[in-house]
């Protein structure tokens, strides 16, 4: 197996376009049990910034259907397991844990019912935030809860 070491990727105009960077997450090897840095910075838009290429990606993302009650998935990632928390309350548990419990989460929900449909979602209804899961509950305009035909939602922020 060949290995290509690199610090930098650079545009042919001799600016830096990537920059692997040996500090901050550290990452181990698990064939070899060699340590390496996991960070990526990329040129962000504009030429004049960098971001973090780890800290912009979604680390769990699921889209569900909750209308019968149970829900079942239509699509995940780092998603091990949904619970049924009662009528429009759902619990989206993690594969991988997020390093802090206060990470962003966004979600949606819609059902059709005649003309009118469902539009709002919340993540938590109080209940403590958590590394290994959110809540998502999704209701009508009158604020009742209700089961979505369709229910997603992305997390954000670093896993633990």
């Amino acid at each position: 197996m060949s290995n290509l070491l690199v610090q930098n990727i650079k545009h042919t105009n001799g600016t830096t376009a990537m920059a692997i960077n040996t500090s901050g997450h550290v990452a181990t090897d698990t064939i070899k049990g060699n340590t390496s840095a996991g960070s990526i910075s990329v040129v962000a838009e504009g030429g004049s910034t960098t971001t973090n290429l780890q800290q912009g990606l979604a680390k769990v993302f699921s889209s569900l259907a909750h209308e019968s009650g149970t829900p079942t998935a239509k699509d995940t990632f780092n998603v091990s397991s949904y619970s049924d928390n009662g009528t429009g309350n759902v619990k989206v548990t993690y594969t991988n844990s997020m390093s802090v419990a206060n990470h962003n989460v966004v979600g949606m929900a819609n059902y059709r019912e005649g003309s009118a449909q469902l539009k709002h979602i919340c993540r938590n209804e109080n209940a403590s935030f958590n590394t290994g899961y959110h809540f998502l509950i999704s209701g009508e305009g009158t604020f009742t809860t209700k089961d979505a035909e369709n229910m997603s939602s992305t997390s954000f922020g670093d896993l633990a």
